[in-house]
């Protein structure tokens, strides 16, 4: 394991605000702080309520705050429009498309784990990140608040196509459905650029590290004289090897949008994008030996074969018309479609070093999976909004309907198996003193004719009223009403395995937002929990739902109109009907339409108590910071074993290589004076001890593996060259820091080493 222990601890808010203004601020920042020049605008971001401001959210998408800014003017994740983030009574952060520039977080995996409180826990895999937040799975994917799918595939490998990225934390099942998407995690929103009235040509050319290159376009352009038509078209292509020996990928995307202006009062916007991924994938992992100690393998070895395939192709179109009644009533109607093509093809080296003489533990040897799967989702979305006045106040109203139907047709190899058959007698197994995996000997080439399908339906009506009780006192209540059905096909028939139904499911909403003063707010808020869990009873009847609810409370205050904003929330998340395998039940599960699968009981419970602190934007003209803490103690109140017993490991945690406190931590400074066209920016993401464990079993010892807290450092230094050319260096992992971001018993997930990346731009 390694030993590289970092000594931050959580302390007071107001502490940790001062430790981040004195290690991160330039000397000249302080003065330029110390003398009250914050770059404030006279524009106010504060709410309005007596205001008819309806129409400015739908024709000024950008907000009012300028185009380079980390804080966001608005935000419409787990709603259906733009509201202010004062106004949602929940915990939600933004990525702008500045600090996406700066950080170079140009990937979704890597922009998201820059994401106060958000983890990867699938950082092993180069293609198939698993973003999870309060120790549960972000499930929910929306771009522009419709639902993009709910597979972990659908993170986009390129961001140059959005404008920002919006995520809120806890569940949102009030608009987006209470089938698999209703996660307790929370939603990810991607908002899509659109066209603007003013020309723009962008352009960006990307060098660094292992061979990267990377070219983008963006131009926007007004398309008729009257401007009643405007388009953009974003397209980038990216050639990249990773650390990682003979692996690497190759990304082409492209997006075009077009506004229509039918009428003065009507608006069509339609547009389509396609992302092709070509790469030889990497599993980051080091495996340990069969007493869970580390071998200590280099940061770059292979673990994958080189002929290894992950090919995926997303293709997406959609189409909204929003009409406008008059400055206070508005219909909206979506149509969205996202189909993902994916096949893979590998090989790995599973197994243990030195596995336990005697023990089931296998030596080091090669296994693989074959599959292609086609994804599709179609989803519709039809809201009305507005604003209204009874008993001398304005009031919001939100009501609407939505259905998401979704298709996934898998091909599996003729054998009928998800895996290779390891238990061959030519299976490949390995020198553990000289890794070099090269061919493996069996690959399946055909696959089989019989391809298997799920269908999903996810119906729902919703409303949200938000009622102006007093002056300050808002009352938010809604919910949403669902029909949700699951189907398992093979072949084209009908199998009664796996059917699922549920009609009439209620998902209530409710919080009371208390605005004290003009620039901060305090909310309390209630959201259910539904989620369907695809694991199944002997019987052959899927496992209860999961259910709970997230009950939070918080402060939300915005600084020099809005440019700097704050907030702090607690919160208790709780869900019961959570799995553990059947210990009366054979294996494989009989009743089962998945292959080797157990069967399932749902009867365990689950609580998360956490809180979670962020300051984002200006603290001066120059100077723009962003830091996120969070914090969170998981804990099974009840937990039965396999075997039904009482669990003796997993009675105060689980998941546990989800990290309980993270700091996420950038700051970036334009230098005064003479030296005004440089910045310069640097950051940290820090988290706590993440560990596993197992309990002794036979001859197999007890083991626990554990990361020690650790820190990994970035850096920036731009450079406006003219006011058409700027040159940016981004440095991340500036120390070279070796740490696992991932630990089981079996082996470790390396991080990233350091990397350097030169990034050209243009803005014609």
């Amino acid at each position: 394991m390694l030993h590289t222990v970092c000594n931050h601890r959580f302390v007071h808010p107001p502490a940790w605000l001062a430790l981040l203004a004195l290690t991160l601020a330039p000397p000249a920042a302080l003065a330029e702080l110390a003398s009250g020049d914050s770059g404030a605008g006279p524009t106010s971001t504060a709410p309005q309520p007596e205001q008819p401001t309806r129409l400015r959210e739908v024709l000024v998408t950008a907000g009012r705050l300028p185009a380079d800014a980390y804080a966001a003017a608005r935000a419409s994740v787990g709603g259906k429009s733009d509201v202010a983030l004062r106004e949602i009574p929940q915990s939600v952060s933004v990525l702008t498309r500045q600090r996406i520039e700066d950080q170079n977080l140009v990937e979704a995996t890597r922009a998201l784990t820059w994401v106060t409180g958000l983890v990867d826990g699938r950082s092993n895999e180069s293609d198939t990140p698993l973003i999870s937040a309060r120790g549960f799975r972000v499930d929910n994917v929306t771009i522009d608040g419709s639902l993009a799918g709910a597979t972990f595939w659908q993170v986009p490998s390129d961001l140059s196509m959005y404008e920002q990225v919006e995520v809120l934390r806890g569940p949102t099942g009030l608009f987006n459905g209470s089938g698999p998407t209703g996660s307790a995690g929370g939603a990810i929103n991607y908002r899509r650029k659109r066209p603007q009235a003013a020309p723009l040509t962008q352009m960006e050319f990307a060098v660094g590290q292992w061979d990267h290159y990377r070219v983008t376009l963006d131009a926007a352009r007004p398309l008729g004289e009257d401007d009643r038509l405007r388009g953009r078209l974003v397209a980038s292509s990216l050639d990249q090897n990773d650390f990682i020996a003979y692996t690497g990928r190759q990304n082409q995307m492209i997006y075009g949008v077009l506004d229509f202006r039918l009428s003065p009062a009507t608006l069509l916007t339609v547009g389509a994008d396609h992302d092709r991924r070509r790469s030889v994938p990497t599993y980051k992992y080091s495996t340990f030996r069969g007493d869970g100690s580390d071998p200590r393998w280099p940061r770059e070895m292979a673990w994958m074969v080189p002929w290894a395939r992950w090919d995926g192709d997303t293709t997406g179109a959609f189409a909204e018309l929003t009409h406008r009644f008059n400055d206070d009533w508005r219909l909206k109607a979506a149509y969205n479609y996202r189909q993902e093509k994916l096949f893979w093809d590998w090989a790995w080296v599973a197994g243990v070093v030195d596995p336990i003489p005697g023990s089931t533990q296998k030596p080091l040897y090669v296994t693989g999976q074959r599959r292609d799967t086609d994804d599709q989702v179609h989803t519709f979305d039809v809201n009305l909004t507005g604003r209204f006045r009874a008993w001398g106040r304005t009031h919001d109203l939100v009501v609407g309907a939505n259905a998401s139907q979704r298709e996934q047709v898998t091909h599996q190899p003729a054998s009928g198996k998800y895996s290779y058959d390891w238990g061959r007698p030519d299976t490949f197994y390995i020198d553990p003193s000289r890794i070099n995996i090269g061919e493996a000997p069996w690959r399946p080439s055909v696959m089989s004719g019989n391809p298997t399908t799920y269908r999903y339906q996810d119906d729902g009506v919703y409303g949200n009223l938000r009622l102006r009780v007093l002056d300050q006192l808002t009352l938010t209540a809604g919910g949403r009403v669902s029909t949700y059905e699951y189907k398992g096909y093979t072949n084209n028939t009908v199998t009664n395995k796996g059917a699922y139904k549920r009609s009439g499911v209620l998902t209530p909403y409710a919080a009371l937002t208390w605005d004290f003063s003009d620039s901060t707010s305090a909310y309390v808020s209630h959201a259910e929990v539904f989620s369907v869990t695809n694991a199944y009873k002997v019987t052959g009847e899927m496992v209860e739902p999961v259910e709970g609810n997230n009950r939070e409370i918080g402060l939300k205050s915005e600084f020099f109109d809005g440019k700097l904003l704050a907030s702090v929330a607690a919160y208790r998340l709780t869900r019961k009907n959570q799995t553990r395998i059947d210990p009366s039940a054979p294996y494989p599960c009989p009743a089962s339409p998945l292959p080797n699968a157990y069967c399932y009981i749902a009867d365990n419970e689950q609580q998360v108590d956490g809180a979670e602190l962020e300051l984002v934007g200006r603290l001066s003209r120059n100077w723009q910071v962003m830091l996120g803490l969070s914090h969170m103690k998981k804990r099974y109140t009840r937990w039965l074993d396999g075997k039904g017993a009482v669990s003796s490991t997993q009675g105060d945690s689980w998941w546990k290589d989800d990290p309980d406190n993270t700091v996420k931590a950038w700051s970036s400074y334009r230098l005064p004076g003479a030296a005004a066209s440089w910045r310069v920016g640097g950051g940290v993401r820090w988290q706590s001890e993440t560990y596993a464990e197992r309990a002794a079993s036979g001859p197999v010892p007890a083991a626990r593996v554990t990361q020690p807290a650790f820190a990994v450092w970035d850096g920036m230094l731009a450079w406006d060259v003219n006011k058409t050319w700027s040159a940016q260096l981004n440095v991340t992992n500036l120390f070279d820091k070796v740490y696992y971001s991932r630990v089981t018993t079996s082996y470790g997930s390396y991080g990233e080493p350091r990397r350097l990346m030169l990034t050209v731009r243009a803005t014609l």
